[in-house]
């Protein structure tokens, strides 16, 4: 979801490697599943969260608020069909367990 808004500074860490890890996460964030995303160190929600914030244009603006994304960089183009075609390819493809944006 984030390559579709071509975030260029982010990170992925693969918290499963060590499940002392997966899980300390799953408290500290109160969400039972992973992937997680946080941006600037505040968790937003899991994968279906956040792909459902994409789809009703409401992740758009939380990385406009938080000055990730300006107003003039919007991404979101395309039939709603489209965007969901995208993401469930994506959500195929997704090897990810933790992103934060900077």
């Amino acid at each position: 979801v984030l390559a579709f808004y071509q975030i260029g500074k982010f990170q992925i860490v693969d918290v499963t490697a060590n499940p002392l890890i997966s899980e300390a996460l799953k408290e500290y964030s109160e969400w039972p599943t992973i992937p997680q995303l946080f941006i600037k160190g505040n968790f937003l929600g899991g994968f279906d969260i956040v792909k459902q914030m994409h789809i009703d244009g409401d992740l758009e603006g939380v990385l406009i608020e938080n000055s990730i994304l300006k107003g003039a960089q919007s991404a979101l183009t395309g039939s709603q069909e489209e965007l969901k075609a995208k993401l469930k390819e994506q959500e195929n493809q997704t090897q990810l367990q933790i992103v934060t944006v900077y």
